[in-house]
């Protein structure tokens, strides 16, 4: 589960920041697309199992992902903000913090640097 922050510089006329119909799609439709029932492998890992799964994925339809260095929470959480921000910056949303859980006990948290 991931716990999204956004702001921007104004809301709507309904006093939203976004139609969360409209956030859910953004946000969704990249997760779907890269994470959602896919395998997140290190990209240097060269065990053939790995190659194994990134072949019989990529046959399927569904690539990999695969991440500078192991899949930790840490690693997921700051790729998914690496490719949310760009992504929010159209709808002029600002991404504040993610926090990715793990398990109900567990999560990583990843948190915008404040403006310099």
């Amino acid at each position: 589960m991931a716990e999204i922050e956004i702001t921007a510089p104004a809301t709507d006329s309904l006093g939203r920041v976004i139609d969360f119909g409209v956030f859910k799609s953004v946000v969704g439709d990249w997760i779907l697309a890269n994470f959602d029932h896919s395998a997140v492998f290190d990209r240097a890992d060269h065990d053939p199992a790995v190659a194994a799964v990134v072949d019989l994925n990529g046959r399927m339809g569904k690539p990999a992902y695969l991440l500078e260095g192991p899949p930790t929470a840490e690693r997921l959480v700051a790729e998914l903000a690496a490719a949310l921000s760009p992504l929010l910056q159209p709808l002029q949303l600002e991404l504040i913090a993610i926090r990715l859980w793990e398990t109900p006990n567990c999560s990583a948290l990843w948190r915008a640097s404040p403006p310099a």
